[in-house]
């Protein structure tokens, strides 16, 4: 456990998941940051060989990292471990955007204050209405819809060799 890793982790909001060898990483979809040791984190970016577009995907934002300063650890033609501090924060913004890794939603209060609520007293939402609430049967899209209902004037006509 990497004290680096874990402020990292708890600093930026990202998620972690554990790879194949039960390490602790933080994924994103062109590859995945790790503790590396000394304090430094590792930055893996990966693409499939078959892959040519996500292959020159990799490849610019290998020269991306370069540029802002990371080390270069190994490189590969379709993979590439390059080393960055933590403790920078322009290197370790970067490094979540360039494996476009995902960060933990944070609740608002009011969606706290929804949750809270409960299902049946959450705010209209647009889709239905809430069990009990009025419905004006003026406005089409609030208008309930019962199971076996007639189809209105105006609408789409019944199947052809159905007759109501």
């Amino acid at each position: 456990m990497s004290v680096e890793f874990d402020n990292f982790v708890k600093r930026y909001r990202l998620r972690i998941a554990l790879d194949d060898c039960h390490d602790r990483i933080v994924k994103g979809r062109f590859g995945h940051i790790y503790t590396h040791g000394s304090g430094l984190l590792g930055l893996l970016f990966e693409a499939r060989a078959a892959d040519l577009a996500l292959d020159n995907t990799v490849r610019a934002r290998r020269r991306a990292a370069l540029r802002a300063g990371f080390q270069r650890h190994q490189w590969g033609d379709a993979e590439a471990i390059l080393l960055f501090d933590p403790a920078n924060d322009t290197q370790a913004r970067l490094a979540i955007k360039l494996i476009a890794a995902k960060r933990k939603r944070v609740s608002s209060p009011a969606q706290l204050k929804n949750l809270r609520r409960g299902p049946d007293r959450k705010p209209h939402s647009g889709q239905e209405p809430a069990r009990g609430a009025a419905v004006d049967p003026r406005v089409p899209e609030l208008r309930k819809k019962r199971p076996g209902a007639r189809l209105s004037e105006g609408g789409p006509s019944p199947p052809a060799g159905r007759s109501e």
